[in-house]
């Protein structure tokens, strides 16, 4: 499935820590992978060759120069660093440097790539300073129309080899959720992982209990949807491991049920809006992302997909 990859880096350490995960993936389908760098002009806030003659004649020959120069050696690093990595792991590695704003530039190259998957590094904090995924991988993902594999790069953990043997793949009942489903398969498969179905289930008020059920012990409608999620996406390595969650929180859940079943990536898919109407419809992929170090495979799915769930579980849909 994934046969080009792009990695967004901006020329440091943080953001090429994304490209191990990239190069691992690209050795077992023989990917071609894509180093994109958005330039950022000096000064920054103005693309200066966007602009008219008219516009430029309150810029000063300094700047444009400034800017110009930078493009150069921009470029001289990240197509040094294609040819190294290239060098390195006998991969197709091809370098794209271009302009502006760096969510949208990214999904264009992404595109006029036709990539399959983009791979790129965030922050592991909360609060409003980060909001929540972080501005950068926030923005690509809400642009995005590929998944988007975001890694958390680890102080001690530099030089090991990323490895995915576990997958937590979370749904809701929704046609929508379970767009994921096909990407976490993919990967399974590449990596013959053990892949753990999580159906999340929304407490009905505070005096509900929460906790987790084995499908045996799930209601007659939430063991049929399990069961018929398997049956409808076959294609796995070994028989997933079923669980249904009730939880008053679904992102401390799914946190929860990641440490508990020793998962290596959790998969799920997210309306990816932004604003007032993101915060609305809650935000449970990007808190699920701020809270935990591992690997989060995000995918924003098609908006017009039907959403087709159990009577039962009709509340549930758009908690992602």
């Amino acid at each position: 499935m994934y046969r080009r990859i792009v990695v967004p880096v901006d020329g440091t350490a943080f953001s090429e820590s994304a490209i191990p995960f990239a190069a691992n993936i690209a050795h077992r389908t023989g990917a071609r992978i894509e180093l994109v760098r958005v330039h950022v002009p000096d000064p920054p806030g103005d693309d200066l060759y966007a602009l008219t003659p008219y516009r430029y004649e309150g810029v000063t020959s300094y700047y444009r120069e400034l800017d110009r120069e930078g493009l150069r050696r921009e470029w001289d690093e990240l197509a040094s660093r294609a040819d190294a990595l290239a060098e390195a792991t006998g991969l197709e590695v091809l370098a794209r440097l271009t302009r502006g704003r760096i969510d949208e530039a990214v999904e264009h190259e992404a595109e006029a790539f036709h990539a399959d998957l983009i791979v790129m590094a965030t922050h592991a904090r909360t609060g409003m300073a980060r909001a929540r995924l972080g501005s950068v991988a926030d923005a690509v993902v809400r642009q995005a129309t590929m998944p988007v594999l975001l890694v958390h790069p680890q102080d001690d953990a530099v030089d090991v080899e990323p490895a995915f043997d576990s997958l937590l793949v979370t749904l809701d009942g929704s046609g929508f959720s379970s767009q994921v489903l096909p990407h976490a398969t993919a990967l399974a498969r590449l990596y013959q992982a053990e892949v753990a179905l999580a159906h999340v289930e929304m407490a009905r008020g505070f005096w509900t209990p929460a906790g987790t059920a084995t499908p045996g012990q799930l209601p007659a409608t939430g063991a049929d949807y399990l069961r018929q999620v398997v049956i409808d996406n076959g294609g796995f390595p070994r028989e997933p491991r079923l669980e249904a969650i009730v939880a008053h929180n679904a992102a401390a859940a799914i946190l929860d049920a990641a440490e508990r079943l020793g998962s290596s990536l959790i998969a799920m898919a997210t309306h990816g809006r932004g604003g007032f109407t993101r915060l609305v419809m809650g935000s449970t992929a990007s808190t699920v992302l701020a809270r935990t170090t591992l690997p989060v495979l995000l995918l924003r799915p098609d908006p017009g997909t039907p959403v087709s769930l159990p009577t039962n579980h009709a509340h549930h849909a758009g908690m992602l």
